[in-house]
């Protein structure tokens, strides 16, 4: 009665829980299943940055670096870095700036091979090397080193545009070269990428030209023990200039300069490399094995001078004992071509030697002494020229080291009836020219006249005038077996060696020069150095003649 009541049904009902945990009554029917989420996907990696920028060498032109040297103009570009042409802002002068790439500063190893150049470079100082002047970093951490600013442009450039280029000409820049290197080899620096690239020509104001030696950067700094982390046992250097002892994994010294700068002068003489493949390994091959071809037969109508030929097949020679053992021994056997250069005038362009004659060795005068390293020279009465020439040297086949020199020289065909001339002694290490100069005074006398010191008139009308050829060729006969069997190992049966011996009044050997296509190879030189222990019949004066030694 106004009470509210409750059904049964619900008072009595029992309820669950059903499988959500929402309750419903016991009996209902269970509701259908909700449909589950499905699992979260894990999280996706987040996506990559995008790739660094490639260095742009361009977009460092406006830039100061170190707060001094404001880059200008991208004047090089290479796979280790660029070249810029910058300017000091205080002094404003032009400076070139080398900035390695981001990747090779971030290394080691191609860090130390950049620092390197700088050390060498600033240890050699000399006008034919590129100064070096500053080094540093960029803001971004790129190495720069800080150069003198040439004006030029490299042999390699000079090949292409003239394919070969006068060997009047190619003397003088060679010339350079190897001063450049003697001051490097004096400081125990070897260059080991020698190559006509690395050799910068830069015309003068009065006509000349001056070559500036660059890219030390895989120079081999002699006092130093071997760079594991820096090389390796890796073969560097660029494959058709690289000597055959660095291809068969020896260490490096001088003399692999002197080969890749013969490979130079092959190709300026003669416009092509002397070895060259198809492939690096083809190229390396070649240069362990294959045969030089003479530069004279290469270029037939180049009219390039045998003495000229001789010196460079030498300077290529496989064997380094068979090659030019000191770099101031190949300037000597150069100098005879280029007189100019010796006397301190500097380097001649081809223009001013066209027309003249092949330049041999000269004879000397003058018994003046002077300084160790010093260049003899006299002025002559009139418009003459004469100069003192040392010619080419023959390595001791007993060492494997860099010889002590012993210099070859060429003398007069035949005694004229009054006294010549004598071509110039040989100089040995640590003679200068200008003592050499004297030793040919003295000895000229002694030609004439007999042995110094001797009145021995009665003696010198017993001598015959000059060694005759029949004496010559009976003591050559019996040296042969004695120098084939000391040489056999150098040649194959049948090799001839044909060389020009100079014999002193005494009888004692001169000067022995080998000619045609055996010079400058293993059999020659074996062939020079036994002809020059032989001792022939004494006369009143030298004399020279020619032989033929047959395997």
């Amino acid at each position: 009665m106004g009470e509210t009541s409750i059904e049964e049904d619900e008072v009595t009902a029992h309820y669950v829980l059903d499988a959500s945990g929402r309750p419903r009554r016991m009996g209902e029917s269970d509701p259908p299943p909700l449909e589950q989420e499905p699992p979260p996907e894990p999280h996706a990696p987040p996506a990559p940055p995008p790739p660094p920028r490639l260095w742009q060498p361009r977009d460092m032109i406006g830039v100061t670096l170190a707060g001094r040297y404001c880059i200008e103009q991208l004047i090089g570009l290479g796979g280790m870095g660029a070249v810029f042409r910058a300017q000091h802002v205080v002094i404003h002068k032009p400076v070139a700036v080398k900035v390695l790439n981001p990747t090779y500063s971030a290394s080691e190893v191609d860090l130390e091979r950049f620092l390197r150049e700088a050390r060498a470079a600033s240890q050699i100082r000399h006008e034919n090397v590129i100064d070096i002047t500053d080094f540093g970093y960029t803001e971004a951490g790129q190495a720069f080193l800080v150069m003198e600013y040439l004006e030029g442009h490299d042999l390699g450039i000079l090949i292409e545009q003239e394919g070969r280029v006068d060997w009047r000409r190619v003397v003088p820049i060679t010339l350079q070269i190897c001063a450049a290197l003697r001051a490097a080899h004096a400081q125990g620096i070897i260059h080991r990428d020698m190559k006509p690239d690395n050799c910068i020509l830069v015309p003068r104001e009065d006509g000349r030209e001056q070559i500036k030696v660059l890219d030390f950067g895989i120079a081999k700094l002699l006092d130093e023990r071997r760079e594991k982390g820096l090389t390796g046992e890796a073969l560097i250097g660029t494959p058709e200039y690289v000597a055959p002892e660095l291809v068969r994994g020896k260490e490096p010294d001088p003399r692999v300069d002197i080969y890749a700068l013969g490979v130079v002068v092959y190709t300026l003489l003669t416009g092509e490399l002397p070895f060259q493949g198809v492939s690096y390994m083809e190229t390396l091959h070649k240069h362990l094995s294959e045969p030089l071809v003479p530069p004279r037969a290469r270029a037939p109508d180049a009219e390039i001078p045998p003495e000229l030929e001789a010196v460079v097949v030498r300077a290529l020679a496989k064997d380094p004992k068979d090659r030019f053992q000191r770099i101031e021994e190949l300037s000597a056997a150069l100098l005879s071509f280029a007189p100019e250069f010796a006397l301190g005038i500097g380097s001649p362009t081809g223009r001013e030697f066209q027309g003249r004659d092949t330049l041999g060795p000269l004879a000397a005068v003058g018994p003046r002494r002077t300084r160790p390293r010093a260049l003899a020279i006299g002025l002559g009465l009139g418009a003459a020229l004469v100069l003192l020439i040392a010619l080419l040297a023959w390595p001791d086949d007993q060492v494997d080291e860099p010889a002590r020199p012993t210099e070859e020289i060429a003398a007069p065909a035949e005694p004229p009836p009054d006294p010549p001339p004598v071509a110039p002694t040989p100089a040995v290490e640590g003679t200068t020219a200008a003592e050499a100069a004297t030793e040919v005074d003295d000895t000229a006398g002694d030609e004439t006249t007999g042995d110094a010191g001797e009145p021995g008139e009665d003696r010198d009308r017993a001598l015959p005038r000059a060694l005759s050829r029949a004496r010559f060729l009976k003591a050559v006969s019996r040296a042969r077996a004695s120098v084939r069997q000391r040489c056999r190992d150098k040649g194959l049966p049948g090799m001839k060696v044909d060389v020009k011996v100079t014999i002193a009044a005494s009888g004692a050997v001169r000067g022995v020069t080998p000619v045609g296509t055996r010079a400058g190879s293993s059999l020659g030189v074996c062939v020079v150095e036994a002809v020059r222990k032989l001792k022939f019949d004494p006369a009143q004066r030298g004399s020279t003649h020619r032989a033929s030694f047959e395997l």
